[in-house]
C-alpha cells in the first residue's frame, strides 16, 4: 500500500509541475530581460563593479587593465545567460512532453544549476581579480564602496555579514 501512495503522489507532482509551468513561462518572455532587480547571479555586477572603480581615482594603466577584465565578464556572461536561457527552454520541452522523463528532467536540473554556479563564478572571480590589481589603500575604499551601496540582489536575512559585502 505504502507504495501506491509513493506512486500517486509522485504522479501528482509531475501533474502539477506541468499544469504550473505555463505561470511559470508567462513570469518571463522567453530571450526578454528579467524584471528590474531579479537577474541571474551577476547579470550587472560588472557595471556596478566598474561604477565603483572608476571612483577610486585609479592611474591609467591599473584603469586599462580592469577594464579588459571587466570586458571579459562581461563576454563570459553574457555567453553563460544566454546558455541559461537555451537549457531553460529545453526545460520547458521536457516538462511540456505528454509523459515527462523524470530522469532527463533531473538532468536538465543540473545543467541549469551548474550554469548557474558558473555565472556566480565568473562574478566573483572577476571581482577578485579586480582587487588583485588594486593597492591596499585602493582595496580598502572599494570595499568602503561596497558596503554603502549594497547590491539590490542581497536581503537582509542571510546575506554576508556587514564586513563582508561581496
Amino acid at each position: 500500500m505504502p507504495r501506491r501512495r509513493i506512486k500517486i503522489a509522485l504522479v501528482s507532482l509531475v501533474a502539477a509541475a506541468t499544469l504550473a509551468l505555463p505561470v511559470v513561462a508567462a513570469a518571463r518572455p522567453p530571450g526578454g530581460p528579467p524584471p528590474p532587480g531579479r537577474g541571474p547571479a551577476g547579470a550587472m555586477s560588472e557595471n556596478r563593479l566598474e561604477g565603483l572603480v572608476e571612483k577610486l581615482g585609479l592611474d591609467e594603466a591599473t584603469l586599462v587593465e580592469v577594464d579588459a577584465l571587466l570586458d571579459a565578464s562581461r563576454d563570459r556572461g553574457r555567453k553563460l545567460r544566454r546558455n541559461l536561457r537555451e537549457a531553460h527552454d529545453q526545460m520547458r520541452g521536457l516538462l511540456d512532453a505528454s509523459s515527462p522523463d523524470e530522469a532527463a528532467i533531473f538532468a536538465q536540473i543540473d545543467v541549469i544549476s551548474g550554469l548557474r554556479g558558473d555565472l556566480e563564478k565568473n562574478r566573483l572571480g572577476t571581482l577578485i581579480r579586480v582587487r588583485a590589481l588594486l593597492s591596499p589603500e585602493a582595496r580598502g575604499r572599494l570595499l568602503e564602496s561596497m558596503k554603502k551601496r549594497p547590491s539590490p540582489r542581497r536581503r537582509p536575512e542571510g546575506g554576508p555579514p556587514p564586513d563582508r559585502p561581496w
